[in-house]
């Protein structure tokens, strides 16, 4: 890796958008406390300090740190998004980390005040009929009116085939119609 970055600098050589993505992409799978990709990420920057301005893979980043509950990548990545576009769409990632169980990393993208789409999410009634009651609540909570119900009133049939007893108990409790 240094090799690469020694090349780069005494050669002017900028990476590429995707050399950057696979490179950070593979550091996000890496059980090394993140050292890989935080290492990538200053290299890169120094490389090319503009590299993440226009950097289209954040998404895809994020939603594989969410997938695999990484609180610390997720943050990191977050905090690169709102630094350079503060227009991202957070839907998957979120939906990535209700999925892996990660009410920390759900949470945090909820207070970081980010954009979810809740009705695209309240459509997951399959998928999304699997996660706990925690992670449940904490959506409702934050879904519009019009997602609230579908959440409410679509997920208990599901939930009752998934054996889902925490879901079902907490649809229940809210009244649940369907």
């Amino acid at each position: 890796i240094d090799y690469y970055f020694e090349f780069a600098a005494e050669n002017n050589f900028k990476s590429e958008m995707n050399t950057v993505y696979n490179c950070l992409n593979i550091s996000v799978s890496k059980t090394d406390k993140n050292e890989t990709f935080k290492y990538l990420l200053q290299k890169f920057k120094q490389n090319n300090p503009t590299v993440f301005e226009e950097f289209k893979y954040f998404e895809q980043l994020l939603s594989k740190a969410c997938f695999l509950e990484n609180f610390d990548l997720s943050n990191i990545i977050t905090q690169l998004i709102l630094e350079n576009k503060r227009d991202e769409d957070f839907t998957i990632p979120f939906f990535n980390a209700a999925l892996s169980g990660s009410f920390e990393i759900c949470k945090f993208l909820i207070d970081q005040k980010v954009f979810i789409n809740y009705e695209k999410l309240s459509n997951q009634v399959s998928k999304l009929s699997v996660i706990d009651e925690k992670i449940f609540s904490l959506i409702v909570e934050n879904a519009d009116n019009e997602s609230k119900t579908v959440f409410l009133n679509c997920y208990l049939e599901q939930a009752i085939q998934k054996n889902n007893k925490g879901l079902i108990k907490y649809l229940l409790k809210n009244n649940s119609k369907s």
